[in-house]
């Protein structure tokens, strides 16, 4: 679990009263005993994402689903009925609903490297007039 949904979790228990079932990599993120699930969202610029495969898979869920969204607090900032966003999923409140597509995710790759690295890229890159990433491009790309 990561530190929102650790969060989520303690929320669903001790406000809820509910015993909440994990589910790592699936859609909800928790399920209780009487069919409720609990999609975890953490705001960033004013906006919850999905994927479009996700969000697919809430609408295909039989029972009572409801959307929790946490910022840097410990309570939930908005609780969304999933209901209200099924069908127009733009905006709920001040809250902006984003769906992304899956494949775009899958197009980009991270690399890892250390602070010192990635220092000494950025001043080969400056004096290219490049970026830090287009530098990378290019040496993956002389690289094939």
């Amino acid at each position: 679990m990561n530190k929102t949904e650790k969060k989520a979790h303690e929320w669903i228990l001790s406000t809820l009263k509910k015993e909440p079932t994990f589910q790592r990599r699936k859609s909800p993120d928790f399920v209780c005993s009487d069919g409720s699930g609990y999609e975890i969202k953490l705001l960033r610029s004013n906006a919850i994402t999905f994927s479009s495969s996700q969000f697919e898979t809430l609408r295909e869920f039989p029972y009572d689903l409801k959307i929790v969204v946490f910022d840097d607090g410990e309570e939930p900032i908005a609780i969304i009925p999933f209901p209200e966003i099924r069908e127009n999923p733009k905006y709920w409140g001040k809250i902006r609903i984003a769906i992304y597509e899956r494949d775009w995710e899958e197009r980009v790759i991270y690399i890892r490297i250390e602070e010192k690295d990635r220092d000494a890229l950025k001043i080969k890159a400056g004096k290219l007039g490049l970026t830090l990433t287009g530098y990378c491009r290019m040496l993956m790309l002389k690289s094939l």
